[in-house]
């Protein structure tokens, strides 16, 4: 959807940078019509004459033009995350999570376990995935922590490591799986 939407972005503006490139050409064209000895004013205003249409055609183009740039600007802007993937996320929450939350329990803290309610509660009230990363990344016990089986081997998880974690959580969560 979002490479379609790209696509329509870059055809509009590429249909208007035509219309800017013969717009240009024009005033360079009626521009030359001009010489310090004599002033061809016929040639300027029929130069003018297609001109207005040229400048019509831009002008009717804007706000398409303007709406496809608002669509590119906000796909461009929108978190674009690679895909997460819940099966590396399941097995960095065994390696790396399941020692304080196996089963969606929590040991340390029992009434904040990661089971449905207790999410939408704490974390997201509509389990949004990006909600609940920022959350657990943010996290004091969880930005302190040293995970001997982090993918990157460094002992702390990328964002992206945390996104396929979190989206195995919710995974688990939403569907009443833990």
């Amino acid at each position: 959807m979002k490479s379609a939407l790209r696509a329509i972005c870059i055809l509009a503006l590429s249909f208007t940078e035509v219309e800017a490139f013969s717009f240009h050409s024009l005033i360079r064209s009626t521009t030359s019509n001009i010489s310090s000895d004599k002033l061809d004013t016929s040639r300027i205003h029929d130069s003018l004459e297609g001109g207005s249409k040229t400048v019509q055609n831009i002008l009717q183009k804007v706000p398409v033009v303007f709406a496809a740039s608002l669509i590119q600007i906000s796909v461009m802007a929108s978190p674009v995350h690679a895909e997460v993937d819940i099966a590396k996320g399941s097995e960095i929450f065994t390696g790396n999570c399941a020692g304080c939350h196996a089963g969606g329990m929590n040991f340390v803290k029992p009434n904040k376990d990661l089971k449905k309610e207790s999410l939408q509660k704490f974390v997201s009230a509509s389990l949004d995935k990006d909600e609940v990363k920022d959350w657990v990344m943010k996290s004091g016990q969880h930005s302190r922590m040293v995970f001997m089986k982090a993918p990157s081997g460094n002992g702390k998880l990328t964002e992206a490591e945390f996104a396929d974690v979190t989206a195995f959580i919710v995974d688990q969560a939403s569907g009443d799986k833990w």
